[in-house]
């Protein structure tokens, strides 16, 4: 169930680019942009004098960029959601992202919809990772899936764990990701591997982006 009336901050050095955010935000009637800024230095600044409940920043960004951002938030104790946004993913960002405390990491290109909805995902407490496959995986991508391979459907949690091992994460960092025990992870990535017929997690990810599983 979506809350009501969230208030967020943009932080983003393309005034364009804020108001493309704030348009679409704004396409919901429970969000509501209360502040922009240009830059992380400029968001901390203003989250002294207005509280949000969602901040959405771009990662590159002058002076503080996005991920220190975070991190000197989360050095202060503040616990407030954090959207991470990159205009492209070759496996730079994620985990750093990950890393600083971030509760969810998007790319620009991402439909609309899903900016809105990882809005809310934040603001009552869940996290969102959605990376691309990396550059060590993209050279394959373009291979044909062998129709030999028995593929079987993964559950969502299965799915969920399957993004974030394309962006290369470990079972510790996709347990935090996703709010669950390591165990569980190494029991999905498990299933995972014999779902899709492979003899390794890396050979599993191939596979699955090969039949469009993800």
């Amino acid at each position: 169930m979506y809350l009501d009336n969230i208030r967020v901050a943009l932080a983003d050095d393309h005034a364009m680019v804020r108001a493309g955010l704030t348009t679409i935000l704004h396409s919901d009637s429970t969000l509501r942009v209360v502040f922009e800024a240009a830059d992380g230095e400029a968001l901390i600044a203003g989250l002294l004098e207005q509280p949000v409940d969602v901040v959405v920043s771009d990662i590159c960004m002058p002076k503080l960029d996005g991920i220190q951002m975070v991190k000197r938030l989360r050095g202060g104790a503040n616990r407030l959601p954090v959207i991470l946004i990159a205009s492209f993913n070759d496996g730079e960002y994620l985990q750093p992202s990950v890393r600083a405390g971030a509760n969810a990491f998007l790319l620009k290109d991402v439909e609309p919809r899903v900016l809105v909805d990882a809005v809310h995902k934040v603001a009552s407490g869940q996290k969102l990772f959605i990376p691309q496959a990396t550059n060590a995986l993209r050279g394959n991508l373009n291979r044909p899936p062998d129709p030999t391979h028995q593929i079987e459907a993964l559950s969502e949690r299965e799915l969920s764990v399957m993004r974030l091992m394309v962006a290369g994460l470990c079972n510790k960092e996709i347990s935090e990701c996703l709010c669950i025990t390591e165990g569980t992870v190494k029991n999905n990535v498990s299933s995972i591997i014999s779902k899709m017929s492979a003899r390794d997690r890396t050979q599993a990810v191939l596979r699955g982006i090969q039949h469009s599983v993800i």
